[in-house]
């Protein structure tokens, strides 16, 4: 199953016929004709209360996901069921397999908040990350951020992209292929140290 995972910036990927999007936040409502082989195959990921929505992008968004959820043309997945067909996020099983991954690299957990029960999950601070290792659990065997744009010309969003391209090294180590698109901000070519950049010799 190849997933792509779908942000508000320009799409840099040809989909295919088979692959299941997954729409992020306002995603949507940027590709509204929606090709109609992906209906009721796509999904929309809002991880936000009815509130911030609302005060946010305003009362049609809350509308259009209502609808959206009660027709059936996304699989609409909230943090809770606020509205008639809508999925709650499985937050618990994501929590887990990567709590489970990072137990295993630090059998330890000592660097971790382990005693508020919180172990690992500091990659999971953004929609994003929290969709990745939902694609994990989900099975995907291919993976592609699209949409995406965390580059030098968006700076208050930087803050995001550790726990992403974390989350999209763990797909990559256990075999899933991952694609960004080119100037994204993630998993950019940087310098390898002391062999290029300042002070290399």
């Amino acid at each position: 199953m190849r997933v792509v995972i779908v942000g508000v910036a320009a799409r840099a990927f040809q989909w295919d016929e088979a692959d299941e999007p997954w729409m992020v936040n306002r995603a949507p409502v940027m590709y509204p004709l929606l090709p109609r082989q992906y209906l009721g195959r796509a999904r929309w990921f809002h991880l936000h209360g009815p509130e911030h929505i609302l005060a946010a992008e305003g009362p049609l968004q809350i509308e259009n996901l209502k609808a959206a959820a009660a027709e059936g043309t996304y699989r609409v997945y909230m943090p809770k069921a606020y509205y008639p067909g809508v999925i709650p996020f499985p937050y618990d099983k994501v929590i887990a397999d990567t709590q489970a991954h990072v137990q295993k690299l630090h059998s330890s957990g000592e660097a971790y908040s382990v005693d508020r029960g919180l172990f690992g999950v500091h990659h999971l601070h953004n929609s994003f990350p929290l969709l990745i290792a939902f694609a994990i659990l989900e099975g995907a065997t291919h993976i592609v951020m699209d949409g995406v744009q965390f580059g030098p010309d968006k700076p208050a969003e930087q803050w995001a992209v550790p726990a992403i391209e974390w989350q999209l090294g763990r797909a990559a180590g256990k075999g899933i292929k991952v694609s960004v698109p080119l100037g994204s901000g993630l998993m950019e070519p940087r310098h390898i140290y002391g062999l290029e950049g300042p002070g290399c010799v």
